[in-house]
């Protein structure tokens, strides 16, 4: 790293250290990380523009697009191996899913100004302790996400520039579950949205992403696979 370009400089070339590695341990990330886009990319193209007069549809609209925005930024904090900053976006997230499935049960006027329910976010909602001890650096196992290495097998050596190290896949299989519990909501929602949807395509996209995944070696995937 070179003194003389200073902290971005430095910080933007360990970004992208933190990236070849990452895609060297795991190079489906990419391919992943593609069908996900592709899939916002679809859905944003159909939804642009759409007139809702329904308060309570017209703010399920409202969280979908947030949702969609928020995660390409949560996943390039991953790829940066930066856990931490994923970590606060891909709480919001998970409050996002919840929401958009409380949205359904319940009068907006209960909900507006209320953080939402964490329990409308299962099976994933076993994450939300974890995730707000990291967003709020809780304790010295949380700020690990940091990224750090080892000098030996019993000394870490934090660093001030990100680095890559296995919580890094961790949180992208983080944004794996919480992009397929959108993608659900996603389907629900145009279908009330659109009278002649036809969920073929949206099916089909979503049993390609999976079928892709279930060859990247990526660990989400995996757990899958197994059952776990």
């Amino acid at each position: 790293m070179s003194e003389s370009k200073g902290f971005v400089f430095d910080l933007d070339s360990c970004r992208k250290e933190a990236f070849k590695v990452l895609l060297a341990e795991y190079p489906g990330v990419i391919g992943v990380f593609g069908r996900m886009t592709s899939f916002f990319t679809t859905l944003s193209t159909r939804l642009d523009r759409v007139e809702v007069s329904d308060e309570q549809l017209q703010y399920k609209l409202l969280l979908a697009l947030s949702f969609m925005r928020t995660h390409i930024c949560a996943c390039e904090h991953t790829f940066n191996s930066e856990n931490i900053e994923a970590a606060v976006l891909l709480r919001k997230q998970l409050e996002l899913i919840a929401r958009m499935r409380e949205v359904e049960v319940k009068d907006l006027k209960d909900l507006y100004e209320r953080v939402p329910k964490v329990g409308f976010g299962r099976p994933m909602n076993v994450l939300y302790g974890i995730l707000s001890k990291v967003a709020h650096n809780a304790d010295l196992e949380s700020l690990d996400m940091l990224g750090f290495r080892m000098d030996d097998e019993t000394h870490k050596q934090f660093c001030l520039y990100p680095v890559y190290n296995e919580n890094t896949i961790y949180s992208f299989d983080v944004a794996i579950g919480l992009f397929l519990m959108f993608a659900v909501e996603a389907i629900l929602l145009q279908k009330r949205l659109f009278s002649d949807y036809d969920i073929h395509a949206d099916a089909d996209a979503i049993t390609d992403f999976l079928m892709y995944g279930e060859s990247s070696g990526i660990p989400f995937f995996q757990s899958m696979k197994s059952g776990q």
